[in-house]
């Protein structure tokens, strides 16, 4: 069954949550950043859990999101609208937040 994508009303509405105090820095990082690619890019949930820094921060410099899918041992390319790569150099800081342990 096909879901109907968020309207922007309901994007801007998740993205101006402001982050509950007992809420660590990193959940509130990471919900932003994965509701803005799921929004820019229609991925599953699966495949978001699939990327890593280098995969972000490759897509930020060419404008392509490459994704491993394990279990058919391929890669999904997305190509990624200015948009979706302006909103997420937005989150650069938190990306950086989020991806800290993960080496280039």
């Amino acid at each position: 069954m096909k879901k109907d994508p968020i309207t922007n009303e309901i994007y801007d509405y998740l993205m101006n949550q402001p982050k509950l105090t007992k809420s660590p820095k990193s959940v509130y990082y990471r919900n932003r950043i994965s509701i803005t690619l799921l929004y820019y890019t229609g991925l599953k949930v699966n495949e978001l859990c699939e990327i890593t820094w280098k995969d972000l921060k490759t897509a930020l410099e060419s404008g392509i999101l490459t994704i491993n899918q394990p279990k058919t041992e391929t890669y999904k390319t997305i190509r990624l609208s200015p948009d979706a790569i302006k909103a997420l150099a937005n989150l650069e800081k938190e990306l950086h937040y989020i991806f800290r342990n993960q080496d280039d």
